[in-house]
């Protein structure tokens, strides 16, 4: 049983480990998407400007 109980801790651990870095990766992902459309944006809005 002791054993089970371990093997089963090591891969909650495991399954918590990679899901923390999936939501780590998937934050850094959505903050530089953000920042490339922010650029793209302001860019965007520059060049109406430019054309007005």
């Amino acid at each position: 049983m002791k054993k089970n109980n371990y093997t089963l801790t090591v891969e909650s651990l495991f399954y918590t480990v990679i899901f923390l870095v999936f939501i780590l990766f998937l934050a850094l992902f959505t903050n530089a998407m953000t920042n490339v459309i922010g650029a793209f944006e302001t860019e965007a809005f520059t060049s109406s400007i430019a054309q007005l």
